[in-house]
């Protein structure tokens, strides 16, 4: 439970035991209630709480503004979700509604009560894709994707495309600036088009083709690109001319 501008905020998660989850919550202005209807934080299932579950939350008071941190767990050692330890994420608010921001880098000025996001942040979202705990053929966060067991990291899932067609996530809210889209990618070969892409950006379409076999994973990137538009969208896309697959792990 935290405390927001006059309103209790108690909050859950799904039971899918050490696995991530999303970040269910109920309000009331007074401690005792009544409590609202329960409600999903928006944006948490984007990618499953940064593939955490709700653990606990602390609120910043400072000479500016007030910041709630969301702290959740992240069970690698049971759930294999990648990397463990607690995941701190900051809560923005839209009028009462509490707000997800799932970040892999930012930082706080404890004395002002305020945020920003780091410059080493990666703006996509379940980059590793691990945050659906299972096997599953529609992946948070993604369209057109599905995963499968084995990854570059300590988790245990990548993106994999058996047949031609594109896997995409659009990024609709990202400073200007220059970027770098790395990937791993491992692939058995056979597509006759077989790439990572980014465009939507201000730009053309940029990629990275690599239509033959990488036994092992290996790591690509395009570099340079100038965001322009505040937003852009990335993805791969495979034609499939044999029974053959890629695997992918993608970050910007």
């Amino acid at each position: 439970m935290f405390k927001y501008r006059g309103r209790y905020y108690f909050c859950s998660s799904d039971l899918h035991g050490w696995n991530s989850s999303h970040c269910y919550y109920i309000s009331a202005t007074n401690i005792l209630g009544p409590y609202s209807s329960e409600g999903i934080m928006v944006n948490s299932g984007l990618d499953f709480c940064h593939v955490t579950q709700t653990g606990f939350f602390i609120t910043v008071k400072g000479t500016e503004d007030t910041t709630v941190i969301f702290c959740g767990d992240r069970w690698s050692d049971f759930a294999g979700n990648g990397i463990g330890y607690n995941q701190w994420c900051p809560v923005t608010f839209n009028g009462t509604t509490p707000v997800f921001n799932s970040l892999s880098q930012w930082s706080l000025d404890a004395v002002k009560g305020t945020w920003r996001v780091g410059p080493g942040n990666n703006y996509i979202l379940n980059p590793g894709f691990e945050a659906d705990r299972v096997l599953q053929t529609s992946l948070a966060g993604w369209s057109g994707a599905k995963n499968a067991s084995g990854s570059r990291y300590s988790g245990r899932f990548c993106l994999h495309q058996t047949e031609s067609g594109t896997a995409s996530q659009n990024i609709s809210s990202i400073p200007n600036g220059t970027y770098e889209l790395k990937a791993w990618v491992q692939s058995s070969g056979g597509q006759s088009t077989c790439k990572i892409f980014i465009s939507d950006f201000g730009g053309s379409e940029m990629s990275y083709s690599i239509n033959k076999a990488i036994s092992k994973w290996t790591g690509i990137s395009i570099p340079n690109i100038q965001i322009t538009s505040g937003k852009c969208r990335v993805g791969v896309t495979s034609v499939i001319t044999e029974t053959t697959g890629a695997r992918w792990m993608i970050s910007l």
